[in-house]
């Protein structure tokens, strides 16, 4: 593969030299990691398991963006104005943010600081201001990289290591340390940047700790170490680390839980040999968060990876409105995929994988625990969330397959399963680039439309 050949269609772009200097470092070595992966051959269907978090790190920096306004308290990150696809915190925002004194790490004239936290059930979120020497005057910075060593120190100075064995993340942040024990936080951690002043940015960095990740903790210490800035080509050490004290006691307070499927009541959608789970709700201060599992029996690989296999099930996306069919803005992630094989030993998937160590045992369950996280207001009181079916993400077709109706002031939960097929069908991703106008998504490529007879291909995801 020829790592150079996204980075330089990249450059076709109609964007700001910051975002497409953001998107080139940013997704270098995320797409050179998980490319290996990407593609699996089952009886000619072609499988992308590792496409997605490609595709929304690709999404959260072409279409991300901070709105940060001191009156209301409100946060957004990606394209606040999403029908689909987005976080979005309620106004109660600035009432859970903790601030914090005299926390900031010092080099080369320039300078971080941790300006406060957010926490609730689901979500820790750091502030940082971030200040750079006046050398780096019109030089776009990237972002800030955290607890990843995958950096070369040269004569004083430091770059980052491309080597062939170098796992350098590019400043998704994926691993997180708690309470002094390392964690993998994909695909559950995404920033966004806001420019506040000449050479003067606050980053804003998010991470979805689930229970999973937490074991019931409301109070726990993330360690920061590695502190890099990214700017432009290069890279500022920081010395020292941040020890950062969480604690999601306030928002636990004001937060309702009711639960859906328990023993003695289930909640679930069913779709071929699968049952999707409606486990709880969680509606806290900040967001509506949703936990939801689902168990496909008999799997065996394949009926999970081929596409033509008659038990196939493709990828799940919830879409949800609420009681006046108002769309809301919700945010999914998959914390955790395991194979319970038939004489009970348990294997652990990685986060969106489909390669499983005994592919012929038809006694094996696959269970998956995802969350969503959904816009909360006054206004809302009721949700619908609907399972849609698709294939991939040049889906024009799709198979509704049930919903989950969630009555929020009378704290139940109901489940639907019915299948419908849904004709014009468009993923939230090529959805915004055809309403931005600018661009053109077909899941995975993205092209500039500079005119409707020369476009230009940017090829960003197609590893041929």
């Amino acid at each position: 593969m020829d790592s150079n050949k996204y980075t330089n269609s990249i450059s076709n772009i109609k964007a700001s030299d910051e975002l497409k200097e953001r998107i080139k470092l940013s997704m270098k070595k995320e797409v050179e990691k998980n490319s290996t992966k990407e593609e699996k051959k089952a009886g000619g269907a072609r499988i992308k398991s590792k496409l997605i978090p490609v595709i929304g790190a690709l999404s959260a920096l072409a279409c991300g963006g901070v709105v940060f306004a001191g009156l209301s308290g409100k946060l957004d990150f990606f394209k606040p104005d999403s029908k689909e696809y987005g976080v979005k915190f309620s106004e109660n925002y600035s009432q859970y943010e903790v601030a914090v004194d005299n926390m900031f790490l010092e080099n080369e004239g320039s300078r971080v600081e941790l300006v406060s936290t957010v926490a609730d059930e689901g979500f820790v979120i750091l502030k940082f201001n971030v200040k750079l020497d006046s050398q780096y005057e019109g030089v776009p910075f990237i972002g800030l990289s955290f607890n990843d060593d995958s950096y070369i120190e040269e004569n004083g100075e430091y770059r980052i290591d491309y080597s062939e064995n170098s796992h350098w993340l590019g400043g998704s942040n994926y691993n997180l340390i708690i309470d002094g024990k390392d964690y993998w936080i994909r695909p559950g951690s995404v920033f966004t940047v806001n420019e506040v002043g000449n050479n003067e940015y606050d980053f804003y960095q998010m991470w979805f700790l689930s229970d999973d990740v937490l074991d019931g903790k409301t109070d726990f210490t993330v360690t920061l170490d590695d502190v890099l800035i990214m700017v432009g080509e290069d890279i500022v050490k920081m010395p020292g680390k941040f020890d950062v004290e969480i604690n999601k006691e306030k928002a636990k307070e004001n937060t309702k839980t009711f639960y859906g499927t328990d023993a003695a009541n289930e909640v679930a959608i069913e779709y071929k040999n699968a049952k999707i789970h409606l486990n709880e709700v969680n509606i806290t201060p900040l967001q509506n968060i949703v936990k939801v599992t689902t168990f496909i029996e008999n799997a065996t690989q394949e009926n999970i990876s081929n596409t033509l296999d008659d038990d196939f099930i493709g990828m799940i996306n919830y879409n949800i409105v609420d009681q006046n069919d108002n769309w809301l803005t919700r945010y999914s992630v998959e914390t955790h995929r395991e194979i319970v094989y038939s004489d009970g030993t348990v294997e652990v998937l990685e986060n969106g994988d489909f390669e499983i160590s005994r592919p012929n045992d038809e006694d094996a369950t696959l269970i998956i625990t995802e969350y969503i996280a959904i816009e909360q207001n006054d206004s809302i009181k009721k949700m619908r969330i609907e399972a849609v079916e698709t294939m991939d993400w040049n889906s024009t077709s799709a198979n509704y397959i049930g919903c989950f109706n969630v009555d929020l002031e009378k704290e139940e939960a109901t489940a639907e399963s019915e299948v419908e097929v849904i004709e014009g069908y468009r993923d939230p991703y090529q959805e915004y680039y055809e309403e931005n106008e600018e661009y053109e998504y077909d899941g995975e490529d993205v092209v500039y439309l500079e005119d409707e007879e020369n476009l230009v291909e940017t090829d960003v995801l197609d590893e041929e």
